[in-house]
């Protein structure tokens, strides 16, 4: 309990510097293992112990971040600038880290092919030769009102102890390696690696999204999951099939 009330206080305070959240961030996942370890105790028949209230513990750091971002972003005219926001994607506010000049390696622009074929009906090789070469990519994304969650590209780099929050639920719409569209009907999870943007060609092999932006999640998936819904019943995944490529709207945080 003394660890949890210097949290707080912490959390209470009008300033706070980067080291500080950093060791906040120890502490509260210290603080989360041995709740675990006391209550959960690693036993799924105890797993009503882990409330939605300590999980969002974790992301408190997170916040603080992102609320840092929010007040930089103050215009002169006293307006924010929460993220960046496309008009083809009105709910997506996209966060930081960004990178402008991102190339996607060949994997991922092999997916992003097939994502594209499967969506017009044509080759993938027809849509490859027309991609561009660069394409932006963002670490987070905020969803309007709503949630927000964050890649596998924005976690640190592995020298302290954290939880992987980029695991994400996809519902509606899923492209599978398997060359086969699920109807919105079942249930997948995967990690999101990235989140791309990627400017299409004015190309009648597009169609109707010819010339327009398209936002894309980088996602490795979970294998094994049963289409089972994690917030119903316990769910589990015994590791990650091949990378895929999909439509970021046909994501949901798991947060």
């Amino acid at each position: 309990l003394c660890d949890f009330a210097e949290i707080i206080k912490f959390c209470l305070q009008f300033t706070v510097t980067h080291n500080g959240i950093y060791a906040l961030r120890l502490k509260i996942n210290d603080w989360v293992h041995r709740y675990e370890e006391y209550y959960y105790q690693y036993d799924e028949a105890r797993l009503r112990v882990c409330t939605l209230t300590v999980h969002g513990f974790v992301h408190v750091p997170d916040d603080l971040y992102d609320l840092e971002d929010e007040l930089s972003s103050v215009t002169h005219a006293g307006k924010t600038k929460p993220g960046t926001v496309f008009a083809e994607y009105p709910e997506s506010i996209l966060k930081v880290p960004y990178k402008r000049n991102y190339i996607p390696d060949n994997q991922v622009r092999t997916q992003i092919g097939r994502y594209f074929s499967q969506l017009l009906g044509c080759r993938p090789r027809d849509i490859l030769v027309l991609l561009p070469e660069v394409m932006p990519s963002f670490g987070k994304v905020r969803i309007r009102d709503g949630d927000s969650f964050r890649s596998a590209s924005a976690a640190g780099d592995g020298s302290s102890p954290e939880r992987d929050m980029s695991f994400i639920r996809l519902r509606s719409y899923f492209f599978l390696q398997t060359q086969t569209v699920t109807d919105g009907s079942q249930i997948f999870y995967g990690r999101l690696e990235r989140i791309l943007v990627c400017d299409l060609p004015d190309d009648q092999k597009f169609g109707k999204i010819a010339g327009k932006k398209r936002l894309l999640a980088v996602i490795t998936p979970c294998k094994n999951t049963g289409g089972k819904d994690a917030a119903l019943e316990i769910t589990s995944h015994n590791g990650f099939t091949s990378l895929l490529v999909t439509d970021l709207q046909s994501t949901e945080s798991l947060r």
